[in-house]
Parts: C-alpha cells; sequence; structure tokens
C-alpha cells in the first residue's frame, strides 16, 4: 500500500494488514500518533534530502503574516527540531 499523503500513510502503517511502514520522523515524535508503537530512523545518507519551502505571497493576510513571523522566532524553531525537523541557519 502506499498513502496519497503522510498522514493516510502512518494510518495504513498502523492497520492491521501491514506489518509496517516508512512514515514522517514528525509523526513517530508526536505524542499518541504511533499509538506507542516502535519506529527507527532512515539514515540521512540513504536518501536526498526532502527540503520543504514556505512562501508568503503578495495577498497573504494578517495571520498569514503573524504565522510566518511566528516560524522564524526561536521558539517555533525549536517546536520543528523537537519533531526531527533539520533547520537551515539563519
Amino acid at each position: 500500500m502506499q498513502g496519497e499523503n503522510v498522514s493516510q500513510a502512518a494510518q495504513f502503517a498502523l492497520s492491521a494488514s501491514a506489518q509496517g511502514g516508512i512514515v514522517a520522523l514528525s509523526l513517530a515524535l508526536a505524542p499518541g500518533v504511533l499509538g506507542g508503537a516502535r519506529y527507527v530512523t532512515v539514515e540521512a545518507s540513504m536518501h536526498a534530502p526532502l527540503e520543504q519551502r514556505m512562501v508568503l505571497t503578495r495577498r497573504a493576510g494578517a495571520t498569514a503574516r503573524a504565522f510566518y513571523e511566528y516560524l522564524q522566532q526561536p521558539a517555533a524553531r525549536d517546536v520543528l527540531r523537537r519533531y526531527g525537523f533539520a533547520l537551515p541557519g539563519f
């Protein structure tokens, strides 16, 4: 089975019809998501980096702009690190 997104992949991996799966580390680290299932990380040398980007369009509203600004703060970066994200240096 192949999930259409990381949440569905996690659901498949945890279902009785699968013996395991590959899911996002952030889901494995999130409290309660894997229901106590065991996980191991795939070594970085075994795959190309998965780079994620964020853009703020000219039409972005106040909420989007505030969220963008929040993500630049040390507290938000700490949350991202806690859930397994590698961050670029600023």
